[in-house]
Parts: C-alpha cells; sequence; structure tokens
C-alpha cells in the first residue's frame, strides 16, 4: 500500500487549523487536516444558530475574504461591533468600546 505525500499537516480543525489549511491549499500545497473528531462541513441549520459571537478584526476579515470563506457567510449575521460587555455567571464584568470618548 503506498503512502500519501503532504507538504503540510494542520493538526486541529477549529477556525484557525480550517483557516490556515484552506490558505496553504489555495497556494497549491498537499495539505492533510488532522483532528481528533470526525472532518465534516454539516448543514447550516438557520433556524438555530450558533449563539457564539466572533470579533474579527478589518485583517482578519480581509484573511478569510482571501480565502473565500467571509462571502460564505450570511449577511444578516455580520455586523460591526462599537461596544460589547461581557458578563460572567457569577456576575464579574469586562466591557469594551471602540469610541475614544469613554465614559
Amino acid at each position: 500500500m503506498e503512502s500519501a505525500r503532504f507538504d503540510v499537516v494542520v493538526a486541529g480543525a477549529g477556525l484557525p487549523g480550517l483557516s490556515l489549511a484552506t490558505a496553504l491549499a489555495r497556494m497549491g500545497l498537499a495539505v492533510a487536516l488532522a483532528d481528533g473528531a470526525p472532518i465534516a462541513a454539516p448543514e447550516p441549520d438557520t433556524d438555530s444558530y450558533d449563539l457564539r459571537i466572533y470579533a474579527t478584526s478589518p485583517g482578519s476579515a480581509n484573511f478569510l475574504r482571501a480565502i473565500g470563506a467571509w462571502q460564505r457567510l450570511p449577511a444578516d449575521r455580520i455586523t460591526p461591533i462599537e461596544a460589547m460587555e461581557i458578563v460572567g455567571d457569577t456576575g464579574a464584568r469586562l466591557g469594551f468600546s471602540a469610541s475614544k470618548n469613554r465614559s
């Protein structure tokens, strides 16, 4: 049996691993993606979106656009964030603001 040969093996199929594997494959490299769980692209369920929020910098958005991922995101799920407050389970708070005038 002949073994497969790859230029790069990416460990982890989370957001960083998937985006890196995609970028490297688009550069023409032979890429293997390895993860502890089966790797599959589930069909999107628009009735029960994941409630997690990802704050993405303009540079990261440009990278995702370059690998073709940004264009596949539903437009109604993308919005600029001007302020954010995170409240922990025990009441701890952390706030962010894009405004230069902070109160």
